[in-house]
């Protein structure tokens, strides 16, 4: 007896085909190995089906993780931190001193040079006081206190002084009361002649500069100038012999005693002042 068995299985048609020519027992041996084989059929298909469902889940993600980004449209500006373009801040005036006190035009006119204010020294300032100022050197102490104005034949002068007793004075002329017409400095110095860095501390003393006065000696110095009565017009500076530098000097008034043992040529070299 012949058997023929067809197996279908989506959309792929399997054959088996068993002939046996002996009993129904063959028969039924014969169904039973072509039903194994078309178990093992359907379990092969149904894990292809799986292989291929989650070949194609892996290769959406893959797709979808390698999706190259959007390109920019005309115009646009594809930066990796944008920001919003900073703003320039506007540069400080260059000024590095101070004037405490004083008027115009006389404390307008110090404040120009001290900022490098071109315009304003041009204001305030004629040509020949633009000049002079321009002349002072400024690898000085720029800090400049007022001190006084006093008025002498038709114009006014006003003094401005440094933390180093170095003063700059201001001529204004009663006729142009708004610009400056003369400008005179005055430095302080430490002389490399002991006689000469003596009546330095001298003309200081008289004129009241106890700036001065501090920088060409000592606190102590200068205190005891200031408390005792100045020398009078017309004194006389004279070296007494000794190792050490010592002045004395006299006059109609009192009587003093220098002592420099300070180095020459820097500041504080005199060290002793003592009334005679």
């Amino acid at each position: 007896m012949t058997v023929t068995v067809t197996v279908i299985a989506i959309g792929t048609t399997t054959a088996v085909t068993a002939t046996r020519r002996s009993s129904s027992r063959g028969v039924f041996t014969t169904l039973r190995g072509a039903r194994t084989r078309m178990l093992l059929v359907f379990s092969a298909m149904r894990c292809g089906i799986a292989i291929v469902a989650l070949a194609l889940t892996v290769t959406g993600c893959t797709k979808k993780s390698q999706e190259p980004a959007a390109a920019p449209t005309v115009g646009s500006v594809v930066s990796e931190t944008p920001s919003a373009a900073a703003t320039p801040s506007p540069k400080p005036a260059m000024c590095p001193g101070e004037v405490k006190g004083g008027n115009a035009p006389s404390q307008d006119a110090l404040k120009a040079w001290l900022c490098q204010d071109n315009a304003g020294l041009q204001k305030h300032l004629n040509d020949a006081a633009r000049d002079q100022m321009k002349a002072v050197p400024r690898d000085i102490d720029l800090q400049w206190t007022f001190v006084s104005c006093g008025g002498a034949a038709g114009s006014t002068y006003c003094t401005y002084r440094n933390a180093l007793g170095s003063d700059l004075i201001f001529r204004i002329l009663s006729q142009t009361p708004d610009r400056v017409v003369e400008v005179k400095f005055d430095r302080t110095l430490f002389p490399n002649n002991a006689e000469q860095y003596t009546r330095h501390f001298l003309a200081a003393w008289l004129a009241d500069n106890t700036p001065r006065m501090r920088a060409l000696s000592s606190a102590s110095v200068t205190s005891f100038a200031t408390s005792h009565s100045k020398p009078a017009a017309g004194y006389t500076v004279t070296l007494s012999p000794s190792e050490v530098w010592i002045f004395e000097v006299e006059s109609s008034g009192a009587d003093y005693r220098f002592v420099l043992q300070g180095q020459l040529g820097r500041a504080n070299a005199i060290t002793e002042l003592n009334s005679l």
